[in-house]
């Protein structure tokens, strides 16, 4: 199925997109780590989903080949958020409508899911929005790798298998870090404590609370970043119609580690 690149404005910034299939809407968003982009995270995904299904994937402004902020804080939930329910728009006036948000994203998608009844499914993977103590690898996975090196010793802790490391994979994370300034941006996003960006990520009691859409968790048990038992399962006992689906031999990216399984996860979830 061939999927449809183009450029959206955002209140002034272009955004990357990627469009593509017929069918039920599902808008896709990527994690935060270096390089992140929607053909980082689901370059196979997006054709396979396709298929059956009227898919739009957007760069987060700030990542991949989006467009960036004037002015800090570049790391903005707000903005993030608005970003997604544009793309939410585009898909469905009135809905319903599903999402698949892989880490940070997922803090994103629950945060909309919190107002937005057009959501009625979210897949979330390695999902952000539960507190949690920021740990050595989602604190690495906040730094910007200064050579190819650097980033797959980095990205080696977000598999289980580093045969998922790609030299297509690789290749587009590089071309979009050695983006003109785009070190100096990602370190000034996520500068100074990194417990400060999972605070942001993180909602509370009462706007988990207000969730009413069903939600799935896909999550690797293996994943050193937002780990199963502590980030991922006290999150997911906050709201009550949250299934979760445990994957062994699976870190961070369960569309890395294993595709296969989690496209069939995915059809099957949407419909």
């Amino acid at each position: 199925m061939a999927i449809r690149e183009f450029d959206i404005n955002i209140g002034g910034i272009k955004v990357r997109c990627y469009e593509g299939g017929k069918g039920y809407p599902v808008l896709m968003l990527h994690g935060s780590g270096p390089g992140g982009s929607s053909l980082g995270s689901f370059a196979k995904s997006m054709p396979a989903l396709a298929r059956s299904h009227h898919i739009l994937a957007m760069d987060l402004i700030g990542f991949g080949r989006s467009g960036r902020k004037p002015r800090e804080p570049y790391f903005d939930m707000k903005l993030w958020v608005k970003q997604a329910q544009a793309g939410l728009d585009r898909l469905s006036r009135k809905g319903p409508v599903g999402i698949i948000a892989h880490s940070l994203s997922g803090a994103i998608a629950l945060r909309l899911a919190t107002t937005n009844k057009k959501i009625d499914r979210v897949l979330a993977t390695g999902s952000g929005g539960g507190r949690f103590k920021a740990n050595r690898f989602i604190k690495s996975g906040w730094t910007y790798p200064t050579s190819e090196a650097a980033f797959r010793r980095g990205y080696e802790k977000a598999v289980a298998d580093s045969s998922a490391l790609t030299d297509a994979f690789v290749k587009d994370r590089m071309e979009v870090l050695s983006q003109g300034d785009y070190g100096d941006y990602f370190s000034k996003m996520f500068k100074g404590d990194k417990q400060a960006y999972v605070d942001k990520m993180a909602l509370s009691h009462a706007e988990l609370r207000r969730i009413k859409c069903r939600v799935l968790f896909v999550h690797g048990m293996l994943d050193v970043h937002i780990p199963f038992k502590t980030a991922l399962l006290p999150l997911a006992d906050r709201i009550p119609q949250a299934d979760v689906i445990r994957l062994a031999n699976c870190a961070h990216g369960p569309f890395l580690d294993q595709p296969e399984r989690f496209m069939s996860i995915a059809k099957s979830y949407f419909g």
